[in-house]
């Protein structure tokens, strides 16, 4: 599949790459996906949420009254759950529940959105950033408009052998529909929930050679 190749200004050159179809141009496995976005989803909940039962409230170690004979319900202790100050019946628990998916099977969601993008010509490919160690914003607002991704939500994808990749990276954060990440640390949350995907060219080799394996 070839895609038009962009500038280190963000503008469009007569050039165009091939991208590899085993990765960019798979079967789209929405099922995959989503599978893929739910277990990442349920991996991120802290599970810090910690009620106290009966058993975990201090106090109560004495019955209240006796149990007959005074005309009131009994109780064995002031710490029962319909008590005021007592403990909670049935509520949340600590917990880390980890859920796995095997290796493929996420390869294969990865592959997934990325053909998504790229049929839906929404990979644009960057030969180099201009960004030099200025980590300059309005250098990264400049280039975004030129590669006119600039009202749409964006991944940036870069590699950690590109030039300056820190100033670039730094140049980037403070943009509101902008995303950075690293080729070897892409994910599929974060290419299913972006508009465009804008990689350098070196990011393009690593990702071809993880999904590739």
């Amino acid at each position: 599949m070839k895609v038009d190749v962009y500038d280190s200004q963000g503008k469009k050159t007569e050039k165009s790459t091939d991208l590899a179809d085993a990765v960019w141009k798979s079967d789209i496995k929405l099922d995959l996906v989503a599978q893929a976005i739910l277990i990442y989803q349920h991996n991120q909940r802290k599970g810090t949420a910690h009620s106290k039962t009966r058993a975990d409230v201090s106090g109560g170690g004495k019955k209240p009254w006796k149990q007959k004979g005074t005309g009131r319900a009994r109780h064995g202790s002031i710490r029962s759950p319909i008590w005021v100050g007592g403990g909670v019946t049935f509520g949340p628990r600590s917990y880390k529940l980890v859920k796995k998916m095997p290796r493929k099977m996420v390869l294969a969601a990865l592959r997934s959105v990325l053909s998504e993008k790229a049929q839906s010509k929404k990979v644009r490919v960057v030969e180099g950033f201009s960004m030099g160690s200025t980590q300059k914003t309005k250098e990264m607002v400049s280039f975004v408009k030129n590669i006119g991704a600039e009202m749409t939500k964006s991944l940036l994808v870069l590699s950690r052998e590109d030039k300056n990749v820190d100033s670039v990276a730094k140049s980037a954060r403070n943009l509101q529909n902008i995303r950075v990440c690293y080729a070897g640390d892409v994910i599929v949350p974060d290419v299913a929930n972006v508009s465009e995907l804008i990689v350098s060219s070196q990011s393009v080799k690593e990702i071809e050679s993880r999904l590739t394996k």
